[in-house]
């Protein structure tokens, strides 16, 4: 069968939206045209990692009507053509093949408009988190990956994206930009970001596109993270941390339109739950790393008007939360300008390490870890 083009098939589908009866008649029957179309695929060609991965997306696609909608498809198809063109590219194989399996590598594509990710030890987890994006309910705020396996190596393939990263300090991103970014926008974010364990929310890794979406992008560690803090010598280390707490969004109350927004966001993720355990237990080597701790953790929140994403943060780490202003002052001096729980966090659990605190910094950091972390 060789190269198949489904997307000349997806212009039916432009503008992602289905609007009628009509529309989701031939949705359905373009799901069984499309694993009917990967299955044949798979059974005329030599087996490979590829061929089995499509042969069982065919498969796992039928289990889970959130799949089976225009933006899954689209991108798919997209992907699977452009696996084709990077497959046929010598320069770009032979690039793959010579990096080591344990090393991390990315290759621009400029061409083609792709960004290609090696990342260590074969593991695709961006690929997972964008998949179980769509039973969460917004698959939006995760940036679409697809694995390609490269001459025994697999790579995460994604299309470039157009967004203002921020810094490592949490900075770097326009305020009038900002401004666009709505608070249950920010919410529906980070809760999906809890959710799918993203553990590298550190200011280059976040987005906000154009008309304010916030987009994570290099989630290379999802499911990967312990749930609690954990004490290591004069530090410690915890999953769930994000630039992001350095928002003005952090600290601001909703009011009742966006708390039923979000009541109903969440709802809509806890009405999915059989989907997403039968999801975690058929996609095969899916890390699961706490997740469903996770959605436990979420179902316990009440969401309601004056409510702060604050206040959820809190509720994760009750004993950690009693100090977290505190460690705000510590790291504040230290940097010489107030920070708030990103940067604070980002320093304790990530940056301490590499700066020299004088003997009575590390005496205050020792006492606050004594007190409010968890040995």
């Amino acid at each position: 069968m060789g190269r198949w083009r489904i997307l000349d098939f997806m212009l039916f589908f432009e503008g992602g939206s289905l609007q009628n009866g009509w529309n989701i008649v031939m949705i359905k029957i373009y799901s069984l045209l499309f694993c009917a179309l990967l299955i044949l695929f798979c059974g005329h060609v030599k087996a490979d990692w590829n061929q089995d991965f499509d042969a069982t997306t065919a498969s796992h696609v039928e289990q889970f009507p959130h799949l089976q909608v225009p933006q899954y498809f689209q991108r798919m198809a997209f992907f699977s053509e452009m696996r084709q063109l990077l497959l046929e590219d010598a320069a770009f194989v032979n690039e793959v093949q010579k990096t080591p399996l344990e090393a991390k590598k990315i290759i621009l594509k400029k061409d083609l408009g792709l960004i290609i990710k090696k990342r260590r030890n074969n593991h695709i987890h961006e690929f997972f988190a964008w998949e179980l994006s769509f039973l969460l309910g917004f698959h939006d705020y995760v940036t679409p990956s697809f694995p390609v396996e490269v001459g025994g190596k697999k790579v995460i393939v994604q299309e470039t994206e157009d967004f203002v990263r921020g810094d490592k300090m949490g900075g770097g991103y326009p305020e009038k930009l900002m401004q666009k970014v709505s608070l249950e926008t920010y919410w529906k974010a980070n809760l999906q970001a809890y959710l799918l364990g993203f553990g590298d929310l550190a200011g280059p890794n976040i987005g906000i596109s154009p008309v304010g979406q916030v987009v994570f992008f290099d989630n290379e560690s999802s499911f990967s993270y312990h749930n609690r803090p954990e004490r290591v010598a004069d530090f410690f280390t915890m999953g769930f941390i994000s630039q992001t707490f350095d928002w003005p969004h952090y600290r601001a109350a909703l009011d009742a339109q966006s708390a039923e927004g979000l009541k109903k966001f969440v709802s809509g993720i806890l009405a999915n739950e059989s989907y997403i355990a039968l999801y975690l237990a058929s996609r095969a080597h899916f890390p699961d790393g706490g997740f469903l701790e996770r959605l436990e953790k979420v179902r316990g929140f009440s969401i309601k008007k004056g409510t702060c994403f604050r206040d959820f943060f809190g509720s994760l780490y009750p004993k950690l939360s009693l100090g977290l202003d505190k460690l705000n002052a510590l790291v504040s001096e230290i940097y010489q300008r107030p920070v708030d729980h990103g940067s604070a966090l980002f320093f304790s659990c990530r940056y301490i390490k590499k700066y020299a605190l004088t003997l009575e910094q590390k005496k205050k950091f020792r006492s606050w870890l004594n007190k409010y972390v968890i040995e």
